[in-house]
C-alpha cells in the first residue's frame, strides 16, 4: 500500500485497545505516522511517528484531550541505508506505547476526551506499507 498526503482510515479496527504491527519504506527525507485514538472529525488524535529528516520518533499528545499533558516527545531513532521502519505499537485505553525496530521506544498515557477508536496512516510521498498486522486485545487498563 502506497500512501500520500491524506491519512488513511483502517476499517474494522478496535482502536481503543490494540496490537499494531507495521512495517514501511520510507523516502529519506520522509515521515511516516499513525492516528490514534481519533474520533470522527480528526479534533481529537494521538500522532505518533518517524520523521526520516530529523531522524526522530515522536509521540505527540497535543490534540489528545483536554487532560493529561500535551507536549510533543520525540527520541532519537535513525534508519540505516536500506533498513525498513519497523513498528510495534500497543493501544490500551489510556496507555500507548511504540518500539521501533527494537532500538527505540516512547510510551505515555493519553485521556482523550472523545471515545475516539480510529486509527489512520499518514505518509509523506513514496512512503509503501510493506506489512500491517493489527490484533484486538482485550482491555487491561480501564482509564
Amino acid at each position: 500500500m502506497s500512501l500520500d498526503t491524506t491519512p488513511r482510515l483502517l476499517s474494522g479496527i478496535n482502536g481503543r485497545s490494540c496490537e499494531i504491527n507495521i512495517s514501511a519504506t520510507l523516502p529519506t527525507n520522509g515521515e511516516f505516522s499513525l492516528y490514534l485514538r481519533a474520533n470522527d472529525d480528526l479534533t481529537e488524535y494521538t500522532k505518533i511517528g518517524y520523521d526520516a529528516v530529523a531522524r526522530q520518533l515522536y509521540f505527540d499528545a497535543t490534540h489528545s484531550g483536554t487532560q493529561g499533558r500535551p507536549v510533543h516527545e520525540t527520541a532519537p531513532f535513525a534508519l540505516q541505508e536500506g533498513e525498513l521502519l519497523e513498528l510495534t505499537i500497543f493501544v490500551d485505553n489510556s496507555v500507548i506505547e511504540i518500539y521501533a525496530n527494537e532500538r527505540q521506544a516512547i510510551c505515555r498515557r493519553v485521556y482523550p476526551d472523545a471515545d475516539g477508536a480510529g486509527v489512520l496512516l499518514f505518509g509523506t510521498p513514496g512512503t509503501q506499507i510493506n506489512d500491517l498486522v493489527v490484533y484486538e486485545m482485550a482491555a487491561s487498563n480501564f482509564c
